[in-house]
Protein backbone atom coordinates (compact mmCIF):
# COMPACT_ATOMS: atom_id res chain seq x y z
CA UNK A 1 0.00 0.00 0.00
CA UNK A 2 1.26 3.46 -0.81
CA UNK A 3 1.56 6.32 1.67
CA UNK A 4 -1.17 8.17 -0.22
CA UNK A 5 -3.59 5.23 0.18
CA UNK A 6 -2.89 5.01 3.89
CA UNK A 7 -3.37 8.77 4.29
CA UNK A 8 -6.72 8.54 2.48
CA UNK A 9 -7.88 5.65 4.70
CA UNK A 10 -6.90 7.59 7.82
CA UNK A 11 -8.82 10.59 6.49
CA UNK A 12 -11.89 8.38 5.89
CA UNK A 13 -11.67 6.96 9.42
CA UNK A 14 -11.43 10.49 10.84
CA UNK A 15 -14.39 11.68 8.76
CA UNK A 16 -16.45 8.76 10.08
CA UNK A 17 -15.54 9.67 13.69
CA UNK A 18 -13.81 6.34 14.37
CA UNK A 19 -10.39 7.85 15.09
CA UNK A 20 -9.04 11.25 16.10
CA UNK A 21 -5.69 12.77 15.26
CA UNK A 22 -3.34 14.41 17.78
CA UNK A 23 -0.70 16.64 16.21
CA UNK A 24 2.91 16.60 17.42
CA UNK A 25 3.97 19.82 19.13
CA UNK A 26 7.55 20.96 19.75
CA UNK A 27 7.40 22.25 23.32
CA UNK A 28 10.64 24.27 23.25
CA UNK A 29 10.20 25.62 19.74
CA UNK A 30 6.49 26.29 20.33
CA UNK A 31 5.37 25.05 16.92
CA UNK A 32 3.77 22.02 15.34
CA UNK A 33 6.07 19.38 13.88
CA UNK A 34 5.47 17.98 10.43
CA UNK A 35 6.14 14.38 11.52
CA UNK A 36 3.44 11.75 11.71
CA UNK A 37 0.57 12.56 14.06
CA UNK A 38 -0.67 10.08 16.65
CA UNK A 39 -4.12 8.53 16.23
CA UNK A 40 -6.57 7.45 18.91
CA UNK A 41 -9.71 5.39 18.56
CA UNK A 42 -12.88 7.13 19.70
CA UNK A 43 -14.13 3.72 20.88
CA UNK A 44 -11.30 1.29 21.75
CA UNK A 45 -13.85 -1.55 21.66
CA UNK A 46 -14.02 -1.19 17.88
CA UNK A 47 -10.22 -1.43 17.68
CA UNK A 48 -10.19 -4.52 19.87
CA UNK A 49 -12.96 -6.12 17.80
CA UNK A 50 -11.10 -5.48 14.53
CA UNK A 51 -7.95 -7.04 16.02
CA UNK A 52 -10.06 -9.89 17.48
CA UNK A 53 -8.87 -8.99 20.99
CA UNK A 54 -5.29 -10.12 20.22
CA UNK A 55 -3.36 -6.96 21.07
CA UNK A 56 -4.79 -5.66 24.31
CA UNK A 57 -2.17 -3.50 26.00
CA UNK A 58 -3.46 -1.94 29.21
CA UNK A 59 -1.04 0.98 28.96
CA UNK A 60 -2.20 1.78 25.43
CA UNK A 61 -5.85 1.51 26.44
CA UNK A 62 -5.24 3.82 29.40
CA UNK A 63 -3.57 6.38 27.13
CA UNK A 64 -6.59 6.19 24.80
CA UNK A 65 -8.96 6.73 27.75
CA UNK A 66 -6.97 9.74 28.97
CA UNK A 67 -6.94 11.25 25.47
CA UNK A 68 -10.69 10.79 25.09
CA UNK A 69 -11.35 12.36 28.50
CA UNK A 70 -9.09 15.34 27.80
CA UNK A 71 -10.88 15.94 24.48
CA UNK A 72 -14.24 15.69 26.24
CA UNK A 73 -13.16 18.38 28.71
CA UNK A 74 -12.35 20.78 25.88
CA UNK A 75 -9.14 22.51 24.93
CA UNK A 76 -6.59 21.58 22.31
CA UNK A 77 -4.94 18.18 22.95
CA UNK A 78 -1.58 17.55 21.28
CA UNK A 79 1.30 15.12 21.70
CA UNK A 80 4.38 16.95 22.95
CA UNK A 81 7.98 16.43 21.91
CA UNK A 82 11.05 17.87 23.54
CA UNK A 83 14.72 17.50 22.74
CA UNK A 84 16.93 15.94 25.40
CA UNK A 85 20.74 15.89 25.32
CA UNK A 86 22.13 13.71 28.10
CA UNK A 87 25.88 14.02 28.71
CA UNK A 88 27.68 10.70 28.37
CA UNK A 89 30.93 9.72 30.06
CA UNK A 90 32.92 10.37 26.88
CA UNK A 91 31.63 13.98 26.87
CA UNK A 92 29.29 13.56 23.91
CA UNK A 93 25.72 14.77 24.04
CA UNK A 94 23.61 12.74 21.62
CA UNK A 95 20.23 14.22 20.74
CA UNK A 96 17.12 12.32 21.81
CA UNK A 97 13.47 13.17 21.25
CA UNK A 98 11.30 12.61 24.32
CA UNK A 99 7.52 12.43 24.14
CA UNK A 100 5.09 14.05 26.52
CA UNK A 101 1.89 12.04 26.12
CA UNK A 102 -0.40 15.07 26.08
CA UNK A 103 -0.10 18.85 25.99
CA UNK A 104 -3.46 20.46 26.71
CA UNK A 105 -4.00 24.14 25.92
CA UNK A 106 -7.08 25.91 27.23
CA UNK A 107 -6.83 29.62 26.57
CA UNK A 108 -3.68 30.86 28.30
CA UNK A 109 -3.40 27.75 30.48
CA UNK A 110 -1.37 24.67 29.58
CA UNK A 111 -1.08 21.27 31.29
CA UNK A 112 1.32 18.44 30.50
CA UNK A 113 0.16 14.85 31.06
CA UNK A 114 2.21 11.69 31.13
CA UNK A 115 0.37 8.38 31.51
CA UNK A 116 1.80 5.08 32.71
CA UNK A 117 -0.33 2.08 33.56
CA UNK A 118 1.71 1.32 36.65
CA UNK A 119 5.01 2.44 38.16
CA UNK A 120 6.96 -0.45 39.62
CA UNK A 121 10.14 1.24 40.83
CA UNK A 122 12.03 4.54 41.01
CA UNK A 123 13.74 3.89 37.67
CA UNK A 124 10.40 3.69 35.91
CA UNK A 125 9.16 6.82 37.71
CA UNK A 126 12.30 8.67 36.58
CA UNK A 127 11.82 7.48 32.98
CA UNK A 128 8.20 8.67 32.90
CA UNK A 129 9.06 12.04 34.49
CA UNK A 130 12.15 12.71 32.31
CA UNK A 131 10.25 14.45 29.46
CA UNK A 132 8.37 16.73 31.85
CA UNK A 133 11.52 17.65 33.77
CA UNK A 134 13.04 18.95 30.52
CA UNK A 135 10.23 21.51 30.26
CA UNK A 136 11.31 24.72 31.94
CA UNK A 137 8.06 26.59 32.37
CA UNK A 138 5.65 26.92 35.26
CA UNK A 139 2.67 25.12 33.77
CA UNK A 140 1.11 22.16 35.57
CA UNK A 141 2.69 18.73 35.05
CA UNK A 142 0.67 15.58 35.85
CA UNK A 143 1.77 11.94 35.99
CA UNK A 144 -1.25 9.62 35.70
CA UNK A 145 -1.20 5.95 36.73
CA UNK A 146 -3.85 3.31 37.24
CA UNK A 147 -2.69 2.92 40.85
CA UNK A 148 -5.10 4.14 43.50
CA UNK A 149 -3.63 6.60 45.98
CA UNK A 150 -4.08 10.07 47.36
CA UNK A 151 -2.87 12.69 44.85
CA UNK A 152 0.45 14.26 45.81
CA UNK A 153 3.09 16.63 44.42
CA UNK A 154 6.68 15.43 44.41
CA UNK A 155 9.80 17.56 44.95
CA UNK A 156 10.00 18.29 41.21
CA UNK A 157 6.51 19.82 41.19
CA UNK A 158 4.90 16.91 39.34
CA UNK A 159 1.40 15.97 40.48
CA UNK A 160 0.98 12.19 40.85
CA UNK A 161 -2.64 11.34 40.21
CA UNK A 162 -4.50 8.07 39.95
CA UNK A 163 -6.59 7.44 36.84
CA UNK A 164 -9.84 7.11 38.81
CA UNK A 165 -9.26 10.42 40.61
CA UNK A 166 -8.52 12.05 37.24
CA UNK A 167 -11.68 10.68 35.64
CA UNK A 168 -13.80 11.78 38.61
CA UNK A 169 -12.45 15.37 38.68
Amino acid sequence: MSALTIAKWLEYLEDSFLIERAQRYDIRGKHYIGTLPKYFFVDPGIRNSILQFRQIDKGHLMENIVYTELRRRGGQVDVGQIEYRPRKQDGSQPRQQLEVDFVVNEGSQRTYYQSAYTLYDEEQVAREKRPMLQIHDSFRKVLLTSDIYIPWNDDDGVLHLGLFNFLLE
